[in-house]
């Protein structure tokens, strides 16, 4: 970490800092700082990089205004919790040939055919899951309800517990399944009168949904039966 304080003049002081964060190792575990309140087996390597700008004006006896500047980056995958190996090395070939060009390893990323493949590997986080179970419904909730039941599920709105933002894989979300379905069986009970879960699993997954799916949906007792069931679905809780 550098720190740098300049007094430009007696009424105006600019201060500067660089972070950079690395935690690299092979068979390690990521550490609260990278990823709260999750740990993980496997080789970890996470760089960070935070620059922080303040500029500090005195206008008057009782009157102090401060403009902030703060730019970061960081470094996520957007596959599978362990990428594909093709890929990998097609980006760290990308970035070697481009001198460390971003954009073209990004360009690699997105034009990557790893990225648009139909396989579902990753686990929805619980926005994600909450905007597809309204979406399938038809039915809008109060932006309250929206948000409490996200809180519920671990992920509070604009609320990260580390600059990053909210982890991406699957092991961070798997302990949170069980409330999920106790979600699931209130919004089963509520969309119950007014959604045909039919209807409902074709607009959600359509072909994405697998033959027993289909049939545990047709089977259920109820409609809210059959809705809790397509809402835990295998093939909806994941993308």
């Amino acid at each position: 970490m550098a720190k740098l304080d300049y007094l430009i003049d007696s009424s105006n002081t600019l201060s500067t800092f660089f972070n950079y964060l690395r935690s690299s190792g092979e068979r390690a575990i990521q550490t609260p700082i990278v990823l709260p309140n999750v740990g993980r087996n496997g080789t970890d390597d996470v760089r960070i990089y935070a620059y922080n700008a303040r500029l500090t004006s005195t206008i008057g006896p009782r009157i102090v205004n401060e403009l902030r500047f703060q730019w970061s980056r960081d470094w996520e995958f957007e596959f599978a919790d362990q990428p594909p190996p093709a890929l990998v090395t097609r980006l760290a070939r990308r970035f070697m040939d481009t001198d460390g060009n971003l954009k073209e390893v990004a360009k690699t990323l997105i034009l990557g055919s790893e990225g648009w493949s139909p396989k579902q590997d990753k686990i929805k986080r619980p926005g994600e899951w909450m905007v597809a179970t309204l979406r399938a419904s038809g039915i809008p909730l109060n932006i309250g309800q929206m948000t409490g039941a996200q809180t519920q599920l671990g992920e509070s709105l604009w609320r990260p517990a580390a600059p990053k933002g909210f982890p991406d894989d699957n092991a961070a979300w798997t302990d949170g399944l069980a409330q999920r379905l106790d979600m699931a069986n209130e919004f089963a009970n509520r969309f119950a009168g007014k959604v045909d879960p039919q209807a409902m699993l074709d607009t959600a997954l359509g072909p994405l949904a697998s033959q027993e799916t289909r049939e545990t949906v047709a089977r259920a007792g109820s409609r809210a039966q059959a809705i809790a069931l397509l809402l835990m679905a295998p093939e909806f809780q994941r993308r």
